[in-house]
């Protein structure tokens, strides 16, 4: 963990180059939404790509739960630490006025629980599974974004862009934030590991997984319930996007 200070400055400093290239391209209004958009775009991308590395080798879903405490890797170890500087410097960092922003801290807040838990009890394999399924989607709405404030600029040629990116965010929103992660909430419902600890043994004194996973298995739950909750309630707002056109013209229709 005391690496996580170094990743938060090497984010400010990386974030600053990143706006620094950006200012020799694109000159619009509101230009710290397009380097707020940037940054998202950008740490999602990589982070996606890493963690994509990791999740290859978890070919066996039910392997997910044995052999808990799981032994980190180097990557593992650096990832998890990146993502937990990263949640950090949003949470500092989230504008408190921002519509919404009472679900943005519960997201960042239920997120660093998540990561700090696989850390505590050695959930390194299906947490990072987890991050890598929240990263999907948080790589077309940044960029969806960035499009948008590009074409409310007069860039117009960004507006279908901006509307093709925001379909691909909320179908990827659903099949990855909603059905695979309430898949993977279920398996960690329906999971009756058997398997012995790691060779290092099972922590706080547990003779076998079995009872460490008795104790443990509601607790991740609950932190997990408690990000789906707010996942679904960010869903209903996406969708309201999608439909509140809809209903506009078919109001006109029945109008006319």
């Amino acid at each position: 963990m005391l690496v996580v200070p170094i990743f938060i400055v090497l984010l400010h400093y990386g974030y600053s180059i990143v706006d620094s290239q950006i200012n020799k391209y694109i000159k619009v209004p509101n230009m710290h939404f397009i380097h707020m958009y940037a940054h998202s775009c950008l740490w999602h991308t990589l982070s996606f790509c890493w963690s994509l590395t990791l999740v290859l080798k978890y070919t066996d879903p039910n392997k997910w739960w044995q052999q808990i405490p799981q032994i980190m890797s180097t990557s593992e170890w650096l990832f998890l630490n990146a993502s937990l500087a990263y949640c950090i410097y949003n949470f500092i960092h989230t504008d408190h006025r921002r519509k919404g922003a009472l679900i943005f801290y519960a997201h960042h807040v239920l997120t660093l629980l998540l990561i700090v838990f696989a850390y505590a009890v050695g959930f390194v394999q299906v947490s990072i599974v987890i991050l890598n399924v929240f990263d999907v989607s948080d790589i077309f709405r940044p960029a969806a974004r960035i499009c948008n404030t590009l074409a409310k600029a007069g860039h117009l040629k960004y507006k279908t862009y901006a509307k093709v990116l925001f379909i691909l965010f909320a179908t990827s929103w659903m099949l990855t934030r909603i059905i695979l992660f309430g898949y993977i909430i279920y398996q960690a419902w329906m999971s009756k590991p058997m398997a012995l600890c790691a060779e290092q043994g099972c922590p706080f004194g547990f003779n076998s997984i079995r009872d460490f996973w008795d104790v443990i298995q509601m607790p991740f739950i609950f932190i997990m319930s408690g990000l789906y909750v707010v996942l679904w309630i960010w869903t209903l707002k996406i969708y309201l996007v999608l439909v509140h056109p809809l209903i506009y013209v078919a109001i006109t229709k029945i109008k006319d």
